[in-house]
């Protein structure tokens, strides 16, 4: 018993060392391949700090944000944007457009009451693109929140941290700025989900909600597989694939039977079918099963296996 309990530990052991493996994209486009040092993920969220196992990452899209010391220099110029001084509040301008788009971003969520330093913000968020142009709505982007693409959700906060740290072939251990870093992607990391043709594929259904919330302009690959009977009555005469069926389904635009996606409840309908490459818009992926042209309701399931780059 005490060989088999020796025994026991040393594998547990052995998977809790499993070796993950990421492509960090930085600001500046310049990327580092490694493996992830850190175990846990830790992300503050709305509701609770949730600590996640980096095993179960599949894509991390990080906020904007400001290195400690830049955070120092950031909450200096903001408090001097409203100065007696004009040329006090000139370099408080001069300081914050240094920071650039990081800067901008952070910017549109300080508490700037007057006048003068709020029209100097608006041009500090023009210039980074952050504003429509003139005549439009007020500032069009809010600021952005960590977006975690795990296996089984997507948890949306503020990552606890300053630092990630990697292990190179070439650099060894490195310690980069969350600051630095614009996304984080496991090798061969992928979401799966389960798309049941019962609830998501027949009249009068609902579509189903992915616990998937993507960022804008990020490369996507969703693979599908299984069978859907659309006529579950007489089985075996009318299944099909992700792809679809040889006839529409109903309300006449699309295969019976084949796999939908949209980014959002509003969001454009676009066909998966079995395979799906594309670029994400901003949102929350939803999925549907085209039913049946004969409403009834369908039976069967589609595995779905999702990739962001």
């Amino acid at each position: 018993m005490k060989y088999a309990l020796v025994f026991f530990l040393s594998l547990a052991t052995l998977v809790q060392a499993e070796t993950v493996n990421v492509h960090v994209t930085l600001i500046d486009g310049s990327k580092l391949v490694g493996e992830w040092l850190q175990e846990t993920l830790d992300i503050d969220t709305k509701y609770n700090l949730l600590k996640i196992p980096v095993s179960e990452v599949v894509n991390v899209d990080v906020a904007p944000r400001l290195t400690p010391d830049e955070k120092v220099k950031f909450d200096r110029a903001v408090r001097d944007l409203s100065s007696e001084t004009y040329a006090v509040r000139q370099h408080a301008t001069s300081a914050l457009t240094g920071l650039g788009r990081r800067g901008a971003f952070v910017l549109q969520s300080a508490t700037i009451t007057d006048l003068e330093a709020q029209e100097r913000s608006r041009k500090i968020l023009a210039a980074a693109g952050l504003l429509e142009p003139p005549g439009c709505s007020p500032p069009v982007k809010t600021v952005a929140c960590d977006t975690i693409l795990a296996k089984q959700f997507t948890p949306i906060g503020t990552i606890v941290g300053t630092h990630l740290k990697l292990r190179t072939a070439h650099l060894g251990e490195q310690t980069v700025a969350l600051a630095a870093v614009e996304n984080i992607r496991v090798a061969g990391g992928q979401a799966r989900l389960i798309i049941d043709a019962g609830r998501h594929g027949s009249p009068g259904k609902e579509w189903h909600a992915a616990p998937v919330v993507l960022s804008d302009r990020r490369n996507i690959t969703i693979i599908a597989s299984g069978n859907v009977d659309l006529w579950p009555m007489g089985p075996g005469q009318y299944i099909c694939t992700p792809k679809g069926f040889s006839t529409t389904g109903q309300g006449g635009i699309h295969m019976a039977g084949s796999l939908i996606g949209k980014y959002g409840e509003a969001g454009e309908q676009f066909v998966i079918g079995e395979r799906y490459t594309g670029v994400t818009k901003t949102g929350r992926l939803y999925l549907w099963i085209v039913p049946s042209p004969w409403n009834n309701n369908s039976s069967g399931s589609y595995e779905v296996n999702i990739t962001v780059e």
